[in-house]
């Protein structure tokens, strides 16, 4: 009985450990553009799914103030979920805390900041952000060349001049 006892205490031991080890080393950043939409998965919450069309500004900055989370999860390699800065306001982060670089999308109504696992992945997944917002700039806007318009001459106005035998001629 004493010999089950051991083996019990080591197995959750090891469990124990390894779970310790999933959840200070586990998580991933993956976003993707679709379509019209820009997705940014995460193994840590929800998913973020901002419209093209919605977007109002995309930049990326070498630093952010990642500051006080609200509903996040975050652990020794990514931070993930709801966090509030004095740079931001209210946001959704979803960045690897050892790249730093950084992706900002504004919307409307709020902000995304994300990464991607390399600073050079970050750099790559921007200029695909951009692009895909430049073409749906095309798509969405009318053919911008000018067309001539006629020019209207105005037809003259008749002077009226008074005739001597009483009539008006033109």
């Amino acid at each position: 009985m004493k010999g089950q006892n051991v083996v019990l205490r080591i197995i959750l031991a090891v469990l124990f450990i390894a779970g310790l080890c999933l959840y200070f080393f586990m998580g991933s950043v993956s976003p993707k553009v679709e379509k019209d939409t820009i997705i940014v998965e995460s193994t840590l919450s929800a998913d973020a799914e901002i419209m093209l069309s919605e977007i109002e500004e995309c930049l990326l900055y070498d630093s952010v103030d990642t500051a006080m989370p609200s509903m996040a999860f975050q652990n020794f390699k990514v931070k993930c979920g709801w966090f509030s800065s004095t740079q931001f306001g209210p946001h959704k982060l979803t960045v690897y805390n050892n790249v730093e670089k950084f992706i900002i999308l504004k919307t409307n109504d709020s902000y995304t900041v994300f990464n991607c696992k390399t600073i050079e992945a970050t750099e790559k997944f921007y200029n695909e952000i951009t692009e895909a917002m430049n073409s749906l700039k095309t798509e969405v806007e009318p053919d911008t060349e000018t067309v001539p318009t006629p020019e209207i001459t105005p037809e003259p106005t008749p002077i009226l001049t008074p005739d001597i035998g009483g009539e008006s001629t033109y």
